[in-house]
């Protein structure tokens, strides 16, 4: 999908980011995704783990922190083909924003 649409369609807040990683024009995000947190859900399975993929991927910006079940308090959509995570990690107790801008994104 565009990357435009992720956030029409998943709602990201609460969910946890449990690792980045870049592999030249792909990133992978490892989240435990809030399935409560979207339209349709039934009670039952209320996180998940999923691989947001990102890829053709043209401008990051990714700060030197690791990021262990950071809580995603924020993604706001950056023009037609980027997106911020803004993430709170409770053990350093700092707030940083991951940007990606790609020309696709799935998630597995």
């Amino acid at each position: 999908m565009k990357v435009c649409e992720l956030l029409k369609v998943y709602d990201f807040h609460d969910s946890l980011m449990e690792e980045i990683v870049l592999n030249e024009k792909r990133i992978c995000m490892r989240i435990d995704f809030c399935n409560w947190k979207q339209d349709g859900y039934r009670e039952g399975e209320e996180t998940k783990e999923i691989l947001l993929v990102f890829e053709d991927v043209d401008y990051t910006e990714i700060p030197p922190v690791e990021s262990n079940s950071d809580e995603i308090i924020d993604v706001k959509r950056k023009g037609t083909t980027g997106v911020e995570f803004l993430l709170f990690n409770d053990v350093k107790n700092i707030t940083y924003s991951v940007v990606v801008f790609a020309k696709s994104v799935s998630i597995r």
